[in-house]
């Protein structure tokens, strides 16, 4: 395919520019910033070195929002330097077409070399510690994957010598969350419990949470006696019966009639 971008590059190594890339994470730039970042110097593309932040807003999925591995979205943005277009010619356009048929191989390829076959950050990441042992070995390892195997698709696509004898190999098996944290939230989910058998004060206790308001007992007490007559009713006021129960207490006061 042809270049919309100038490179000197005539020859180069992929798992090299795998290995600069895990270097280049590791001493500070983000995934995607780091593929970006040794594609253009390897490759000697005549590109101001302002490129590397185009793809500063791709990192963590999106800006942490844990989309597309920020590893895989540089690279992606890398083939669109190299074979994107400038012309407004419709998606049956032949030379975009080709950028994205590119774009799904690198996609598939990463997907199945990452041994998790996913490339949503949120599930790559799923159960680690942010930016801390076994998370960083992943993430420089998926940025040296990416830029290996954008550096294999550059090579052929643009009739560069591929010094390697080997194609980039995806991993083996994946990385995986410490097993201390998985340990731990285990025991805290099978932990017998401390707690001895519910002793009688426990029981009067939950009793008494069940007793009605004076309001409720009131209600009950007037539909199991039904209305009451005139005299009884008068007997009523003169008792106290209706303030006790707004005291608190039903029964106080309360003398037959």
């Amino acid at each position: 395919m042809e270049s919309i971008v100038t490179y000197h590059a005539t020859a180069v190594s992929p798992k090299a520019i795998q290995k600069r890339a895990e270097e280049s994470y590791a001493n500070g730039f983000f995934c995607c910033e780091a593929v970006m970042d040794v594609i253009r110097s390897d490759f000697q593309v005549d590109v101001p070195e302002s490129v590397i932040a185009m793809s500063s807003a791709m990192s963590i999925g999106a800006g942490r929002a844990g989309c597309m591995c920020g590893a895989l979205n540089g690279a992606i943005l890398a083939l669109g330097m190299f074979f994107g277009r400038t012309t407004q010619a419709g998606p049956k356009d032949p030379k975009v077409n080709a950028v994205m048929a590119l774009s799904k191989e690198l996609h598939d390829w990463f997907r199945d070399a990452n041994a998790k076959h996913a490339v949503c950050c949120r599930v790559l990441t799923k159960g680690f510690e942010m930016s801390e042992g076994e998370h960083k070995k992943q993430c420089i390892a998926f940025t040296g994957l990416c830029a290996g195997k954008l550096a294999e698709i550059l090579c052929r696509e643009l009739g560069v010598k591929n010094l390697d004898d080997e194609p980039i190999q995806g991993l083996e098996k994946p990385f995986l969350p410490p097993a201390r944290q998985s340990e731990a939230g285990r025991e805290k989910r099978t932990a017998p419990s401390t707690a001895g058998p519910r002793s009688g004060a426990c029981r009067h206790v939950r009793a008494r949470e069940r007793v009605a308001s004076p309001r409720t007992q009131g209600m009950r007490l007037r539909r199991y006696c039904g209305a009451l007559s005139p005299r009884a009713e008068g007997a009523r006021r003169a008792s106290g019966w209706g303030r006790s129960i707004r005291e608190g207490n039903p029964w106080a006061g309360w003398r037959p009639v």
